[in-house]
């Protein structure tokens, strides 16, 4: 699963190298695939999740030939298989200079991404740990704009036990791998998803996925 997590940071620095304006969202998708499958991933996890603009307010909103433009956010979210286990990990990018929304958003959930991650330790309720990420959105005003789960398990398959969730019941156990992706997703307006795939260990959580975080990258 490490280096699953490694594959799935070249395809976001495939994505970081191609995003443009003007570029297409299939394109984009295109790219990072064929960057990891060359660095050794044998499969993608799922369907890449390329959205941009209002697409993204969307959690789910796949690829679409929509063309990316100025201002745009868009988040990425793709995964690697190796030797049949799986990496999951999301980040948001923006075409150009963000807007002062823009950015508070982006902030927020970078905080709430942040704030988790220590939490995720051997004997940690799953519920406790979607709290502490919850509270940050909330407290910023965007409670009702959280509208998924912290995270999920994930290994041989996308969606594992435990889960990261205000319904769940489940207690992190060291060995577990799970998902810590905060998102706000205001429609009308864009979304932003922050993720990384987690090895809860006695010595601490470790990420497996480690691309950086930077909002503002993207050329013109």
């Amino acid at each position: 699963m490490k280096q699953a997590g490694e594959l799935s940071d070249i395809g976001m620095e495939a994505v970081r190298e191609c995003l443009r304006d003007g570029i297409r969202e299939y394109e984009v998708a295109a790219e990072a695939a064929y960057a990891m499958r060359k660095e050794g991933a044998v499969d993608i996890t799922f369907p890449f999740i390329v959205a941009s603009g209002p697409r993204s307010a969307y959690p789910h909103a796949g690829v679409s030939g929509r063309k990316i433009r100025k201002g745009d956010f868009v988040t990425i979210d793709l995964g690697a298989t190796c030797n049949g286990y799986l990496s999951d990990n999301t980040r948001t990018f923006i075409i150009g200079s963000p807007s002062e929304r823009q950015r508070s958003v982006y902030e927020t959930v970078l905080e709430a991404n942040e704030a988790a991650l220590p939490e995720i330790r051997d004997g940690a309720e799953g519920v406790n740990v979607d709290r502490i990420a919850r509270d940050i959105i909330e407290s910023a005003g965007y409670g009702d704009a959280f509208i998924h789960g912290l995270g999920h398990g994930l290994g041989l398959e996308v969606h594992e036990p435990p889960s990261l969730s205000k319904r769940s019941k489940d207690t992190l156990r060291d060995g577990n791998v799970v998902s810590d992706e905060p998102g706000i997703y205001v429609k009308g307006f864009e979304g932003v998803r922050i993720e990384d795939t987690v090895l809860v260990s006695a010595s601490g959580p470790k990420r497996l996925t480690k691309y950086d975080k930077d909002l503002d990258v993207m050329r013109m």
